[in-house]
């Protein structure tokens, strides 16, 4: 075999045709790239247009489903804020009325404590009668036995 290999390429009309100046590694290439595109695509097989669209639609219905996922999951956190904010409305009025009966139970201690204080002041006093009354009374027998 000689040094220099004459690659074959295509020509327009008159099939392969020696080609002095060309890579003498391109030849399998060359030959490879026409066989494959001579044959086309067997039958149930896709060509690559057909596989690249099939594979953008499948991405935009992926892309049309995470939209539909986003929008569903937006509804979801706003129906929750909106029930939070509901509920943090209705607790609002159900504290003005624990602070409302909280100031009232606090008034009824105040005053029964001040009752409180008030009877046992009159309880000492009347004690206090009862104890002069009781000492009266030991006078008065002491007074009589002597």
């Amino acid at each position: 075999m000689s040094q220099q290999t004459d690659t074959l390429t295509q020509g327009d009309d008159e099939g392969l045709t020696a080609d002095p100046h060309a890579d003498p590694h391109a030849e399998v290439g060359a030959m490879e790239n026409k066989q494959f595109h001579a044959e086309g695509p067997q039958a149930g097989e896709t060509d690559c247009d057909g596989r690249v669209g099939a594979a953008v639609a499948e991405n935009d219905e992926l892309e049309e489903g995470m939209m539909t996922a986003g929008v569903r999951f937006e509804n979801l956190i706003q129906g929750v804020m909106n029930q939070v904010q509901n509920d943090i409305s209705s607790l609002g009025g159900s504290i003005s009325e624990i602070e409302r009966l909280a100031s009232d139970i606090n008034e009824g201690l105040s005053t029964a404590k001040e009752n409180a204080l008030l009877r046992r002041r009159q309880l000492e006093e009347k004690r206090a009668g009862f104890q002069q009354a009781a000492c009266h009374v030991l006078d008065l027998f002491k007074s009589m036995g002597n």
